[in-house]
């Protein structure tokens, strides 16, 4: 895209909304370990001069959800026979409890999907136009152990809406960038900086306040 490196300069001080509550995050809110790692990052982001606001904004949970009935239906018609032929049986299953969540409601409800994803997009447009950061969790759960996709349909969604900005993110077709806050329980752990359509800028400069105020993941350990 001919879009510069860095954008038009903002008027300081940059405002940051925390997106933190459960109804706007898939229905699941973040865990204590994940919720002190959002402090961590609200604390440096404030002392780094930036103004955190208490705001509400479009949520990112209808967006998750029309990752399923965006993606689902063209997967289904197009991939789904080279990912059975060709996954292992842990993939195959992983896929199967995926595509049990996400049942066929045909072409009408994929269309309207598309019509819906227009306006979502359009509502966070406005809103970051004059609130242009959002931290939030990469996913309201700590760090999964091998095998979680692979236990049940219901574990699948479980882990689904704890990831919900994962899906939302790109659905909305916003810049996102996962930062480093430390450790809890011995596992790594992050936030989410998202910001306005091509204002990468904005989120390196946030992502560079939080990783100056906060402990360093290196050296990285290779067990993670």
């Amino acid at each position: 895209m001919p879009v510069p490196l860095a954008g038009a300069p903002l008027v300081p001080p940059i405002k940051v909304v925390v997106v933190a509550d459960a109804a706007a995050l898939g229905g699941i809110g973040p865990s204590q370990a994940v919720t002190a790692a959002l402090q961590r990052a609200t604390d440096a982001l404030a002392d780094a001069g930036y103004e955190i606001v208490d705001e509400s904004t479009p949520g990112f949970t209808r967006a998750f959800e029309l990752w399923f009935e965006m993606f689902i239906p063209e997967f289904r018609r197009f991939s789904q026979h080279d990912s059975e032929r060709d996954g292992d049986e842990g993939f195959r299953t992983a896929l199967r409890f995926l595509l049990e969540n996400a049942p066929d409601r045909g072409v009408d409800a994929h269309l309207r999907a598309l019509a819906e994803r227009t306006r979502l997009m359009r509502e966070w447009n406005i809103f970051l136009a004059h609130t242009p950061l959002v931290l939030t969790p990469v996913c309201t759960a700590l760090p999964y152990a091998p095998g979680f996709d692979v236990e049940s349909a219901q574990r699948t969604m479980q882990t689904w809406r704890e990831s919900a900005t994962m899906m939302a993110v790109p659905v909305l077709g916003l810049p996102a960038m996962a930062v480093p806050t430390g450790t809890a329980e011995g596992l790594p752990m992050g936030v989410q900086i998202i910001g306005p359509r091509f204002r990468e800028d904005l989120l390196l400069a946030a992502a560079e306040a939080i990783e100056a105020r906060v402990p360093r993941l290196t050296p990285i350990d290779p067990v993670w």
